[in-house]
Formats: C-alpha cells, structure tokens, sequence
C-alpha cells in the first residue's frame, strides 16, 4: 500500500470512531430528555460536544476526499502512457451530413502497418503483373 492508501486507511478508522462518538452522544442527548430537571450548562456542553464532533466529522471527510482525489490522479497518471502500441492516441471531431459529431479514434501503429503492409502488396503484385506483361 502507498502512503497515500495509508492516510486514507487511517482517516476511514476515525470516521468510525467518530461515527461512534455521535451515536454515544445521542444517547447521552436521549437521558437528558428523559431527565425533569435539566441546567442550561448540561445542555450547553452537550451541544458544544456535538458541534466540535460535527466539525471533526467535516474536516476527515475534506482530508478524505481530497487524498482520494490525489489518489486517483496518481493513478491516471500512472495508466495514462502504459499502452506503448497507442502512445500518441488523438481523438479527430468529424461532423457528418446529418449534423451530428462523431468522434475517431486514432488507429494503433500495429493497425497502421498492416493495412500499409497490405496496401504495398497489392501495388507490388500489380506491378509485378504489369512488368510480366511487358515482357510478352
């Protein structure tokens, strides 16, 4: 694993963790209704704990989705130039008749030489039919 899947690893954990943390504070949220007498400064804390836990929450989801997007670029990036046969692959727009777009690709090198190759074959066999010819 890269370094960058470890940091993801890790900040999933404490997701969990403060995924944990909220249910727990629900609980404690669901005693102090069930409870008559309640002061101002229980309920102050209580909501100050669930802000500081909703902004924890936040701030990993941000970490999170940024190194997943790096993670991902890296590995674009990597696979990008892997195919060594369409190295220099080159999309031509072409608009046809009825006005709509259609997008080519271009043809692999292999692909190339061989219909080059065939093309020179033809062209050599006809040649070598007119040279006979000529002979006669």
């Amino acid at each position: 694993m890269t370094q960058t899947q470890n940091r993801i690893v890790v900040l999933t954990m404490k997701l969990d963790l403060k995924a944990r943390e909220y249910k727990e504070l629900c609980l404690e949220l669901d005693k102090i209704k069930n409870e008559e007498q309640v002061s101002n400064e229980e309920l102050l804390e209580l909501k100050n704990k669930f802000q500081k836990n909703h902004d924890e929450i936040v701030e990993i989801n941000k970490e999170l989705r940024e190194l997943k997007e790096k993670n991902n670029d890296i590995e674009d990036s990597s696979f990008k130039e892997k195919d060594l046969f369409n190295r220099n692959k080159k999309f031509n727009v072409c608009k046809e008749d009825n006005k709509e777009l259609v997008v080519e690709k271009e043809k692999s090198i292999i692909k190339k030489l061989v219909e080059n190759l065939k093309s020179f074959f033809k062209k050599f066999k006809r040649y070598k039919i007119i040279n006979k010819k000529k002979m006669y």
